[in-house]
């Protein structure tokens, strides 16, 4: 039955890559290539770079605390390794790959493991979650010239409300991991998960960074603060159970929303920005863990 599910997912997104595809204007696509600006690609790299860097000690100081610098490297490689599986598996192999790793090679408790990747999901969503929310207000409601009196209450009540729901789902998805609340306390600290939180908000405002640069490098000249509002909903998308791994509904929603006003997006400028987050967003890092898994295995043939 799985086999059967995982096949239908990839069927659907697919679908959903066809259909972007079928109202390309391809003369105009090309045009938008030759016009790529190779500087922000650069750019954008740099900040995937710098992304994964901050991912990393945020898991290592919820693990480590303040023994999380000594550990700061041999956390960024496993995290670098696990990443390609994590995004290509609709099973999360990527999760429980982690969650191995650690164990195996930094003697961290599977339970402990598990809390910290567990908290880390959820740190993204209390993120994530209002700022979807009020994405698809500005979007779909009152447009980005919301008034003080009306608007901004109805923005700040739906962020409130969904802040609520991340909480209450972030604890659902902590239980069905087997993890109860006492064990999420004793495995990380609050003061941890402080400094989690922080590095938290740091990692998202790359990524933010990150998308901004790819649009300016598709030629059209976003503000950078549209994207708090852009990639939350278009990421979160990913995780509806209705395709493999996010792919075709992340690419539609991104598409989507960065051709509403005023960001205004051709719809090749968009497209080309969202195939752009699936093939150097996800493609850099799925390099480097490549690299470090060469490497792992080129050091561990010289010592035997």
């Amino acid at each position: 039955m799985r086999k059967f599910w995982t096949a239908l997912k990839i069927i659907v997104s697919v679908a959903i890559l066809l259909f972007l595809f079928r109202k390309v204007d391809f003369a105009q696509g090309v045009r938008n290539l030759e016009e790529i600006r190779p500087a922000f690609l650069l750019f954008s790299i740099a900040l995937i770079v710098a992304g994964q860097v901050v991912r990393a000690w945020r898991l290592a100081v919820m693990i480590f605390g303040e023994e999380g610098r000594a550990k700061f490297w041999s956390v960024l490689r496993i995290q670098m390794i696990s990443f390609l599986p994590g995004v290509i598996s609709p099973a999360k192999i990527g999760e429980v790959t982690k969650i191995f790793m650690l164990q195996s090679e930094l003697d961290v408790p599977t339970e402990r493991g598990l809390v910290c990747f567990a908290s880390e999901r959820v740190l993204d969503l209390l993120l994530l979650g209002p700022l979807a929310a009020m994405g698809i207000y500005v979007f779909y409601g009152a447009g980005l010239e919301v008034r003080l009196e009306a608007g901004w209450k109805g923005l700040l009540l739906a962020a409130a409300g969904v802040s609520v729901a991340a909480i209450l789902l972030g604890i659902l998805f902590i239980r069905s991991r087997g993890i109860s609340i006492s064990t999420l306390r004793r495995a990380v600290s609050p003061r941890n998960m402080v400094k989690a939180a922080g590095f938290t908000m740091v990692y998202w405002s790359i990524v933010f960074l990150e998308v901004w640069c790819f649009c300016k490098a598709s030629g059209f000249d976003a503000n950078a603060a549209h994207m708090t509002l852009v990639v939350p909903p278009s990421l979160l998308s990913s995780m509806l159970p209705i395709t493999f791994s996010g792919f075709g509904a992340r690419e539609f929603i991104m598409t989507f929303l960065l051709q509403r006003p005023p960001v205004g997006a051709g719809y090749e400028q968009a497209l080309m920005v969202s195939l752009m987050y699936d093939i150097v967003g996800l493609g850099v890092p799925a390099l480097m863990g490549a690299l470090f898994w060469v490497t792992r295995k080129t050091n561990g043939a010289s010592k035997t």
